[in-house]
């Protein structure tokens, strides 16, 4: 089994990563059970076409709240950035001043302890030579939030470095068509070996009407392979691998960071990932964040449900999550009040906004399953897509039961078509294990065994090798 994954990985060529978020937990109810995904819930359907290279975790441990030596932030604030670092947000080497300062707002720029695996990647061969070692991406993300500036990022150039999520789907757009160039014209075709060989050939030819038999048969078997190779000579070399701008619409530029309908909403989704998809098809990068919002979703989709009462629709994402209420067995804080039973309404309107971004991770894994690389692959081939949000359940900020879902597996890095119980295991692991995949090499260049914080233990810094193949 190994052999067949480090041959798969052998024959692999580019890898490429996009690192998908949406904020305020997951419907744990409806996570499949482990085992092979033969039933899923009806949110699941876009994602339906797409489940034998869906790999479902569940059960992953954030552990950074057990390891927070700043008390004050809350629970999104602490979640966020340790998405792709796979550290505690302060650690030791952080004097108290600087803590003091962070808890009071005076330093708004985020709250990562460390760069985040996309830049990390993006520091190292090939990614840093491209003309964007990694791009971040956003769809509804406020900047805007005076009282609560650490809970915007999940991407960070080093410690409090944020890399701002660009929402202009047009920004976008004008910076890859900027970088974006047609291929290089190929060497010119040399004409003296064509010249060489037509001297030979009739040379020969005249030479075979002299001959008779043996000697004539092997001329001609003689005269056949030097035709077959004169032709080969003088074909004209296959066309370069070409990239473009997609057809841009104005329709997913609009001039609000929140689209107010459906079919904003749906039109930004679209340009936002057709603008991902030419940034990868044309090489310029092979590294992307995406966000949908920012950690304590600001955003509300009253367009999404007209069915149901408008106390639910015009909620935000957040205070939606706390309506869910607990889970049997749960216990926790609800927006301030002790955790009940969740209300129908609340629930039915959240699986809808869950199956609403999946339209759109579906849109984008079709779209990378139909660009095709010139060996005759696809991006979805070489490509792994990470869903992943902050909470396991937004309405008690519980962080011990996580569930992510990964797309592609990378030539057979990773299993595809079940489910994973990960029984507890850090989420430090799992960014370990896609550093691995994506090729991340140690300070010895050597491939890396362990992603994030010493403060961690050496056992819940390793690869999470129950996902691999």
């Amino acid at each position: 089994m190994l052999g067949d994954r480090a041959a798969a990985q052998a024959a692999l060529g580019a890898r490429r990563l996009i690192w998908m978020y949406q904020p305020s937990g997951s419907l744990l109810e409806h996570w499949p059970d482990p085992g092979p995904l033969s039933t899923l819930h009806d949110m699941f359907t876009p994602l339906l076409p797409f489940r034998s290279q869906m790999l479902a975790i569940r059960n992953v441990n954030n552990l950074v709240r057990q390891l927070l030596e700043v008390r004050g932030l809350g629970p999104h604030d602490c979640q966020a950035p340790h998405l792709l670092t796979g550290a505690p947000v302060w650690t030791s080497a952080l004097r108290p001043a600087e803590a003091r300062d962070l808890v009071g707002d005076i330093l708004p720029n985020g709250t990562a302890s460390r760069a985040t695996l996309d830049h990390v990647l993006a520091s190292q061969a090939p990614y840093r030579d491209l003309a964007i070692p990694c791009l971040q991406v956003g769809h509804s993300v406020s900047f805007s939030i005076p009282d609560r500036p650490l809970i915007r990022h999940i991407s960070y150039r080093g410690p409090n470095q944020p890399a701002l999520a660009e929402n202009s789907t047009r920004a976008i757009y004008n910076r890859l068509v900027g970088l974006a160039r047609p291929p290089a014209p190929g060497p010119a075709v040399d004409p003296r070996p064509k010249a060489i060989s037509d001297a030979v050939l009739a040379e020969y030819r005249a030479m075979r009407g002299k001959l008779s038999g043996p000697d004539r048969a092997r001329m001609e078997l003689h005269l056949s392979d030097l035709e077959t190779l004169a032709t080969e000579t003088a074909a004209p070399p296959p066309p370069a691998a070409s990239c473009g701008p997609h057809p841009f619409d104005a329709a997913g530029d609009p001039t609000t960071i929140f689209s107010s309908t459906r079919a904003g909403w749906e039109a930004k989704t679209k340009a936002q990932v057709d603008n991902m998809v030419m940034a990868l098809k044309c090489d310029l990068t092979r590294i992307i964040t995406f966000q949908w919002g920012q950690s304590m979703g600001s955003f509300a989709l009253p367009w999404l449900s007209p069915d149901l009462p408008s106390v639910v629709t015009n909620t935000s994402l957040h205070d939606l999550g706390h309506q869910l209420g607990a889970l049997p067995g749960e216990t926790g804080n609800c927006g301030g009040t002790p955790c009940q039973q969740g209300a129908p309404n609340s629930l039915e309107h959240m699986r809808r906004v869950q199956k609403l971004f999946w339209v759109g991770t579906a849109y984008l894994l079709d779209q990378l399953k139909r660009a095709s690389l010139p060996d005759g692959s696809n991006l979805l081939d070489n490509t792994l897509v990470i869903y992943s949000t902050e909470l396991a359940r937004g309405a008690t900020h519980e962080v011990s039961r996580m569930g992510h879902l990964l797309f592609g597996n990378l030539g057979g890095f990773f299993k595809g078509g079940e489910c994973i119980d990960a029984r507890g295991a850090s989420h430090t692991q799992l960014v370990t294990s896609v550093a691995q995949a994506m090729g991340l090499k140690d300070a010895l260049g050597q491939p890396i065994s362990h992603f994030g914080s010493a403060d961690l233990p050496s056992a819940q810094r390793r690869a999470l090798t129950e996902i691999h193949r």
